[in-house]
Formats: C-alpha cells, structure tokens, sequence
C-alpha cells in the first residue's frame, strides 16, 4: 500500500471559549488520491484544512502530513513545510494585485526553491509558462492580477498551487465563483493536472453535485464535527 500522505488519529480541536470542538477518529489519504470533501458551511471545514496546512495545531491526537507530525513541529517547520511540500487554492484566490500573473504563479518558487528543482524543468520560469499554457492563461502573463477576470485569476492561483508537483494539493472552494460548466471543467483539469504531477488532491466545496468528479467522497459532519465515509 502507498504510504498515508495525510494520517489523523483521534484528533481533536477546540477553538477557546467558542463552544465549538471539531472530532475526527480516524481519516488517511493515500499518496495520489483525489477526495471530494462536502459539508454546509460552519462544518469545520475550513478549520481542518487549517490543521493540515499547520496553521493550526491539534489540541491533542496524531496529525501526521508526510513525515511531519503537525502537533510536535515548531511554527517555524509547520510554515517551511508548507511552503516545500502543499499547493493550496483557495476561494478568494489571494493572489498579489500589483504583481503580474507570472510573478503570482513563480511565488512559490521563492518561498521555496525545493518548489520547482525537481528534474521536470530547467528553470521556475519555465515551469510557470508551461502551467501556464496547459491552464489556458499564456496570453495574460504580462498582465497585473488586478486587471485579469476572475476565471483568469483563478487558472493563475491554480498554476501557482502546482509549481514543482507538491505531494499534496489543497482546493478549498476554488470554484465558488463560476458557473457550472465552468466549474466542471476546471475540476477535471485540476484532476488532470494532479494526474500528471503526482500529486493527492483534497477538494473542499459544499456543493455536492461537485463529487460526481471524484472517485472518494466524504461528508463533513455538522453536529460531531466527524468526517463520515
């Protein structure tokens, strides 16, 4: 079996003073898998996205990402481990306004230059050209990403999240703001490009039309904050 790139063991958390206290037993993601994750909004969701990503630590159990047990690693490690191993879309895109769209896509080669020297391109910049290309935004470039459309902002923070084939990509919500066929073309092109890449793909949405792409799909509890299979 392929070693777990996400292993979580009685985890629990608990933001203080708020009533609310996420759950999870047990939940592993496999290297190369694609998981469609549903629930309503106020699930926790995005609290245990946060978690995987480092930006939270759990308040007792084991959250182990690749080889980084997140609930013992400093700030300092969760945050380069980040940076090295996760590609993250998220709803709002978060792009720089007044960098261009390249500048967007080769910021995760900055942050971490183990991003891109993985033998598949000579240079980050030809790496970001060729995601470019491949998301259909080679024509914008040049472009700041204040000026661009939403669809184009989108492909750019897409292309960024890939830059040197991270283990794992994160997309939480990332198509909230297309329509539907939009949405389910950008889905099988991220799922495509994970293909491709290597990569295991978790992919957050409440709307469960969205699973039909997926091949696992879990539902976020609302109530037991627990992920059901």
């Amino acid at each position: 079996m392929n070693p777990a790139v996400i292993d979580i063991r009685d985890l629990s958390f608990a933001y203080p003073d708020s009533g609310f206290r996420l759950s999870i037993q047990e939940f592993q993601m496999m290297k190369g898998e694609r998981i469609f994750l549903h629930g309503p909004s106020g699930s926790g969701k995005s609290t245990f996205l946060n978690l995987i990503c480092g930006l939270l630590q759990p308040s007792s159990g084991k959250l182990q990402v690749l080889d980084l047990d997140m609930k013992q690693a400093s700030e300092s490690a969760r945050d380069q481990f980040r940076s090295d191993h996760l590609g993250c879309i998220f709803q709002q895109f978060n792009l720089i306004p007044y960098l261009s769209a390249e500048e967007n896509i080769l910021i995760s080669s900055w942050n971490s230059p183990r991003r891109w020297s993985r033998d598949r391109f000579s240079s980050p910049q030809e790496e970001a050209r060729f995601l470019a290309k491949r998301l259909d935004v080679s024509d914008i470039l040049g472009q700041m990403s204040s000026k661009i459309s939403v669809g184009q902002q989108q492909r750019i923070a897409a292309a960024r999240s890939f830059m040197g084939a991270p283990e794992l990509l994160i997309a939480d919500e990332p198509t909230s703001a297309l329509d539907v066929e939009r949405q389910a073309d950008f889905i099988k092109l991220l799922i495509e490009l994970a293909s491709d890449f290597e990569m295991a793909l978790l992919f957050v949405s409440h709307n469960h039309e969205l699973s039909s792409h997926f091949e696992r799909k879990l539902d976020f509890q609302v109530v037991s904050g627990e992920i059901q299979s």
